[in-house]
């Protein structure tokens, strides 16, 4: 009796490109006009409550986010490592294209993926990107400005901040960052890395306070904050100190939606958008 033939592990085709490019191609045409409606569906919504859906609407949005996928491969800091992944890439892109901001100032340079991302999205826009550490950073450009230390110790107060965009992915305190931004006159402030208690251990070094624990009515002044992450113990005790008084100088903050459900990429990592309170206008004699 013959063998049982050896099953095959799979029947579908496989083959080079022919163009021999080795960039990431997420899907064919068809499959990928689909996901991208389904993206924009899901951040239209978004979009929507904060007031911020382009003039196009629906098609503009749709052209964003295809245009976004038709880049984002050619980043120079290829899959970005322990940065910014697609989803949150792919909001970075479509909230700066949505904001128009005349400046942006990043604190987390990393690599450089966000503020290519970001450069991408609006290239006539000048960008201030900070880090402890500029050495991986993978391109330069005439519109990106690259410091070394905290961004506090550069960026002035200046009524202009009213129409730029800060961005911080630098598990600093998001209260202090708040206060920081509110005092130097930004409205808009993008944060990353915004876990709820629960979920802490999600990432090396958590920004504590993050913008969701602030709002949360279960964590309160006094209230520990444990977790265990790579076979080490830690705790935070959160105190009333560590607000900085940062909620009353909020006007608005969305949590932006999680689009790992749709393309299947891994999670984002909490990327919310926050808009601050105008300054308060000083007072006369």
């Amino acid at each position: 009796m013959s063998a049982d033939p050896k099953p095959a592990t799979h029947d579908y085709r496989v083959s080079p490109r022919s163009d021999g490019w080795q960039g990431r191609r997420l899907l064919s045409d068809k499959l990928q006009a689909r996901l991208e409606r389904q993206l924009s569906d899901t951040i239209a919504a978004a979009l929507t409550r904060l007031d911020l859906m382009p003039d196009g609407g629906s098609r503009e949005l749709g052209a964003w986010a295809g245009e976004f996928f038709r880049i984002h491969a050619d980043s120079p800091a290829g899959d970005n490592p322990g940065g910014s992944g697609v989803n949150d890439s792919l909001w970075l892109f479509v909230l700066a294209r949505a904001l128009r901001p005349a400046r942006i100032v990043e604190s987390g340079t990393h690599r450089g993926h966000s503020a290519w991302i970001l450069h991408r999205a609006c290239p006539d826009t000048p960008i201030d990107s900070f880090d402890v550490d500029t050495g991986k950073l993978t391109w330069s450009h005439a519109q990106l400005q690259v410091h070394a230390g905290d961004w506090t110790q550069t960026i002035q107060p200046d009524p202009a901040n009213a129409e730029a965009l800060v961005f911080f992915d630098d598990h600093i305190n998001h209260a202090r960052r708040v206060v920081e931004a509110h005092a130097r006159g930004f409205r808009w402030m993008l944060v990353d890395d915004n876990f709820a208690a629960t979920q802490v251990h999600a990432t090396g070094g958590p920004p504590l306070p993050s913008l969701d624990m602030l709002f949360d009515p279960e964590v309160v002044p006094g209230d520990e904050i444990a977790w265990s992450r790579g076979g080490k113990d830690y705790a935070w005790t959160y105190t009333e100190a560590a607000e900085h008084g940062a909620r009353d100088l909020i006007e608005s903050y969305e949590p932006l939606p999680e689009l790992g459900g749709i393309t299947r990429f891994p999670a984002g990592s909490g990327l919310s958008l926050v808009r601050l309170k105008a300054p308060r206008a000083a007072s006369q004699p």
